[in-house]
């Protein structure tokens, strides 16, 4: 396997699922609800669904890009499929962030 086929899935790591699962992860379980953008340090949602939500979509949206490059690194995914996953994985976490904040809104 020559570097260059490498150095893609490595800074896919790196850039993109770390981060997400961090993210996440933080969101999620730490209860850090101020990295969700309009949120302050401090505040409480008046349904944890919704932070909850967002969090676990991150995770699973890392987990997605973590796998696909892992496949695309030993040849098992093209790199169309891996962009394809990518691509899933983003528009995945923006469906659910939407449907999140539409269902658990304040009426």
């Amino acid at each position: 396997m020559s570097q260059q086929a490498f150095i893609g899935p490595l800074m896919l790591i790196l850039l993109g699922a770390i981060p997400l699962i961090a993210f996440g992860y933080a969101i999620a379980v730490k209860k850090k609800y101020h990295l969700i953008v309009g949120w302050k340090e401090g505040d409480k949602p008046k349904n944890p669904e919704l932070p909850d939500t967002v969090g676990r979509s991150l995770i699973y949206a890392g987990l997605a890009v973590l796998l696909a490059a892992a496949g695309s690194y030993l040849g098992l995914i093209s790199d169309i499929w891996l962009v394809a996953i990518c691509v899933a994985a983003g528009l995945y976490v923006v469906i659910r962030s939407v449907y999140a904040g539409v269902r658990f809104s304040k009426k």
